[in-house]
């Protein structure tokens, strides 16, 4: 009599950072891998690996091995039945343009006194913005544009975000050309011949 086993193993990829699946060029990125033997066999060898879209790069994570696109573990087993494991693995955009990147994960298992191999894949889609940002500087006061010494000037500083994603930390400083000098201004920092806000 042979108790036949059916050997089956599952992952999940989830992008934890950011949490909202958006980023741009330069942000770092956080990815979680749940890998679970979902089988009634133990599995003595798991082997992970893991592939970045162009637009993605891995980067150094503890316990992975590099090489190029490429991230992988060589021997994450065995895991007996019902055995899970979290795997952390990091990343960064370099993408400067707007769309959706990919970043799949594939696991392979040998079952525990021979068989054949089971695999699983996940894919956690990484959605890459476009930040941008405009300012426009307009003197109100006087209108005309002309002035002789000593008279105040009134300027408007309009900043726009004109990208795809939120801006966390908006900072802005003016620099007032020689025979000119700022006042004080409520909000604004002034130093010399520059004023500045720390962050709108």
């Amino acid at each position: 009599e042979v108790n036949v086993k059916s050997p089956k193993i599952s992952v999940i990829k989830t992008l934890t950072n950011p949490l909202d699946g958006e980023a741009a060029a330069g942000a770092p990125l956080t990815f979680e891998i749940e890998v679970e033997n979902t089988g009634d066999i133990d599995l003595s060898h798991v082997f992970v690996w893991d592939i970045f879209e162009a637009g993605l790069i891995p980067t150094t994570t503890a316990g992975w091995t590099m090489n190029g696109q490429y991230m992988n573990q060589s021997d994450i087993g065995p895991l007996i039945v019902g055995a899970k494991t979290t795997l952390t693995l990091y990343g960064q955009v370099t993408s400067t343009t707007t769309q959706i990147l990919h970043n799949t994960v594939t696991v392979d298992a040998k079952p525990k006194n021979g068989g054949n191999n089971v695999t699983a894949t996940d894919d956690a889609p990484v959605a890459v913005k476009s930040p941008s940002i405009s300012v426009v500087k307009t003197l109100t006061n006087p209108a005309s544009g002309e002035a002789s010494a000593g008279v105040p000037l009134t300027f408007e500083i309009e900043v726009e975000n004109t990208g795809d994603i939120d801006l966390e930390h908006v900072f802005v400083w003016d620099l007032f050309d020689t025979g000119l000098i700022p006042t004080s201004t409520t909000v604004w920092t002034m130093n010399g011949q520059y004023m500045n806000q720390s962050d709108i």
